[in-house]
């Protein structure tokens, strides 16, 4: 696993933004997610570029990091997602 040679200065708010964003795609996530695509298979759509599986991976950090919630109002309904902040 890579480590840091440098620690970031969490002190400096554009650090700890750049350390809480990273990743290639969360930015754009965050975007469309705010802009009304809520189901992963929109934002899917939204962002070809990136496959599936590197987009759940990022939605699944952004929950753990609470910047993201699930909404499911029944069983049969469909997973979306909302920001939490």
């Amino acid at each position: 696993m890579y480590e840091r040679k440098i620690i970031p200065n969490l002190n400096c708010g554009l650090d700890l933004i750049g350390e809480v964003l990273y990743g290639k795609w969360k930015i754009r996530l965050l975007w469309f997610i705010d802009q009304g695509y809520r189901r992963p298979s929109e934002l899917q759509r939204k962002i070809p570029d990136a496959s599936r599986r590197i987009l759940n991976i990022q939605l699944k950090e952004l929950e753990a990091m609470d910047k993201l919630t699930d909404f499911i109002r029944s069983p049969l309904d469909k997973v979306k997602k909302h920001l939490s902040f």
